[in-house]
């Protein structure tokens, strides 16, 4: 897809290259790999990330604007971040980083047979998706973005949410300088999630509430993610063991309200009644999805936090991201705890005490 110093084709890209594009676009080089499928697209770097601050001469202007800044000073917080993210987005693009991202997406609009192609704009910072600290969440994405000048406009706004109020929080609870960290844009083509039977949601390669690790755990909604991920919608739930990708468990969730496109912008609406009571995939969806996942976390050697969408135009599921699940991922190993009685305690109190305790430490569906 022509790359240069400051675009880079997603099907390029490896693990090895998280200095330059961060952990989302790296990851999502490296599912191309794995017969896992993956939305075409390409992903600006750290280069242009950092010769758009130079050439808009902001670095200094934005250090003076933190100098100082005590996070918990919720007030002062606010006001310098929104003046930082101000500066960030206001700043000229200059004109080789622009016809770079230019150039990329009329390739990508030249290989799906369509001019302005409608695309996805996430945000990747070099620091982000790491095992020891998740940086995720913390920018900005946007969706249904279409023709040159949205599209380098959301790519500044991206850039300029490396600055939210949580994102400078967090760097400065963990002492990351603010230009340490850096902002890659991958640009994807636009999955329709929100089509006619299509769904969105999220899969885990361990079982999220207890850690048991011989499960997939599947939550899917109607239409684009943002929803399950902001919490605002009760999602089905499918957990798959894996030795045997057998479904052992299906949850049907309320699934009330989805994300849709309508015209030219998002809209939330309500879901109709009988697609509520119905399951947002099928059996052989949800062993489909499955079967990716494990094939994931087999080539990152970890469990994962995964995410997905089945487009209801093409009928074809896509993984969107892939990122190391930080939660039991972290967890201290499980112990066992041997009891010893001593005394005139009483044998049978010792017992069930002992079991309670064993009892708690024991994952869900360690019978199988």
């Amino acid at each position: 897809m022509g790359d240069n110093q400051f675009v880079r084709s997603l099907d390029t890209l490896g693990s090895d290259d998280l200095p330059q594009v961060g952990g989302k676009s790296a990851n999502l080089g490296e599912l191309t790999r794995l017969d896992v499928p993956v939305l075409p697209g390409f992903t600006t770097t750290a280069d242009g990330y950092d010769h758009y601050l130079d050439a808009a001469d902001l670095r200094d202007d934005l250090r003076d604007a933190l100098a100082g800044l005590d996070p918990d000073d919720v007030s002062d917080l606010q006001d310098r971040g929104r003046r930082v993210r101000n500066m960030v987005a206001s700043a000229e693009m200059p004109d080789d980083l622009r016809r770079s991202i230019v150039e990329a997406y009329r390739r990508l609009g030249d290989e799906a047979g369509e001019a302005n192609p409608r695309v996805a704009v996430r945000s990747s910072a070099t620091a982000e998706d790491l095992p020891t600290a998740s940086f995720a969440g913390q920018q900005e994405t946007f969706l249904n973005v279409t023709g040159e000048d949205e599209l380098v406009d959301a790519v500044k706004r991206c850039y300029a949410s490396l600055f939210t109020d949580r994102a400078i929080t967090y760097r400065e609870d963990r002492d990351f300088d603010h230009f340490d960290v850096k902002l890659a844009c991958p640009v994807q083509s636009m999955g329709r999630p929100d089509a006619d039977r299509g769904c969105s949601g999220v899969a885990f390669t361990i079982d999220p509430d207890t850690g048991f690790e011989n499960v997939v755990v599947v939550e899917a909604a109607y239409g684009l993610g943002e929803l399950l991920v902001q919490g605002e919608v009760t999602p089905d739930r499918y957990t798959v063991f894996k030795p045997t990708n057998g479904i052992l468990e299906r949850e049907r969730g309320e699934k009330a309200v989805r994300m849709v496109w309508r015209g030219d912008e998002n809209a939330v609406e309500d879901v109709p009644e009988p697609d509520r009571k119905r399951y947002a995939l099928d059996d052989d969806r949800i062993r489909e999805l499955a079967t990716y996942c494990g094939r994931i976390e087999d080539h990152f050697d970890r469990p994962m936090d995964v995410e997905w969408l089945l487009d209801g135009e093409r009928d074809e599921l896509y993984v969107v991201q892939a990122r190391p699940e930080t939660v039991h991922a972290s967890a201290p190993e499980r112990a066992v705890r041997t009891y010893e009685l001593t005394g005139d305690a009483d044998p049978s109190v010792a017992v069930a005490e002992g079991s309670r305790s064993a009892t708690k430490s024991a994952p869900a569906g360690s019978g199988f």
